[in-house]
């Protein structure tokens, strides 16, 4: 885009290795798309690179990048579209486009700009205004700008009605962030930035490896709490395997069935919840119909429902996540007999 047409043909390269890297982003988080989508407003606004829609290559490099979604859209077409689905209504409660949510507004705005640094927003604006000095910088601010607002909107919009993490919105920054450097200089702004976010990175460090100091304070911290406990799984759960025999490992959730199967080294460790999610489709219910097992519960969360899944469930072992006086959670292991499958699972 940069060369675009001083150098066309000897930037070929550039284009399909673009389109490779571009198609790869896609496979790897849907928010891949949103870049495509950039960058195809980039060149309907910009008259030097009109001309490009005349160019097969372009088609060609467009179609490299789409075919490599060819695992997302068969997998889609084979359950279906049981991912899009999910992101677009199963993730998100019933009704959610009936009402106005404005905490969730909030937290989205006031923590991305936390989190990406306030004293980065300065610069993003100085470059956004600032005349392009070279041609490369006008290709990355033309750019940068419709990839910018195009994944802001969506996810603002989004926040209107239900809870939107701030990292989903990762992609609005990847091309302003080279150029914040430039454009913060190396007074307050850069010195605010680096103290800010050596004070974020230490708090999120000892948050995720000591003891998540929110809930040192009295708040929670559902995200962080998490990572805690683990390892105290894997004696009581060996203990339970060896005492009770059971046909497979169970948890309330998908988020504690993947800590119980990394703890454990166990892939068929599964979830049954009321929502569907990915473990439903490696877990088949008909061929463990009858069968018993080992329950994972995480703060009495979905107790209620797992209870319904079985004839009978029976508590064996609590184990406590604490570090330094905090209580963290609590583990609970339930022996269930008797799975019942559901008819139309």
């Amino acid at each position: 885009l940069t060369d675009y047409p001083d150098a066309a043909k000897s930037k070929l390269r550039d284009l399909y290795l673009g389109a490779l890297f571009l198609g790869l982003t896609g496979l790897t988080k849907y928010t891949g798309v949103l870049f495509g989508l950039g960058l195809f407003a980039y060149l309907v606004m910009t008259p030097r690179l009109r001309p490009l829609f005349r160019n097969p290559n372009l088609y060609s490099a467009a179609l490299i990048a789409i075919g490599l979604q060819l695992p997302i859209l068969i997998f889609n077409w084979q359950t279906g579209f049981a991912s899009f689905q999910f992101h677009l209504s199963g993730r998100h409660p019933e009704g959610w486009l009936s009402r106005i949510n404005v905490d969730a507004i909030i937290e989205f705005v006031v923590v991305s700009v936390l989190m990406i640094g306030p004293f980065l927003v300065p610069a993003f604006v100085k470059f956004l205004m600032a005349k392009p000095e070279t041609r490369f910088e006008q290709t990355a601010k033309g750019l940068a700008i419709p990839v910018f607002w195009i994944s802001s909107l969506l996810f603002l919009g989004i926040s209107f009605f239900d809870r939107v993490w701030w990292w989903w919105n990762l992609l609005a920054y990847v091309l302003l962030m080279p150029f914040a450097a430039k454009y913060m200089g190396q007074r307050i702004l850069f010195y605010g930035h680096v103290t800010l976010g050596a004070a974020l990175h230490l708090f999120l460090l000892i948050s995720s490896s000591v003891v998540p100091l929110l809930m040192v304070w009295g708040m929670a911290d559902p995200v962080r709490s998490q990572l805690y406990g683990w390892d105290q799984l894997q004696a009581p759960i060996a203990e339970a395997r060896e005492t009770y025999r059971p046909n497979f490992i169970a948890t309330m959730s998908s988020e504690v069935a993947g800590v119980v199967g990394f703890a454990i080294d166990d892939p068929d460790v599964t979830a049954l919840t009321p929502i569907l999610n990915q473990f439903d489709y490696w877990f088949d219910p008909k061929a463990h119909d009858g069968h018993s097992a080992i329950v994972v519960i995480k703060d009495n969360s979905g107790l209620d429902f797992v209870a319904t899944q079985f004839a009978t469930i029976r508590e064996i072992a609590v184990i406590p996540v604490e570090r330094f006086g905090v209580m963290l959670g609590t583990f609970r292991l339930y022996h269930a007999t008797g799975y019942l499958a559901p008819v139309n699972p």
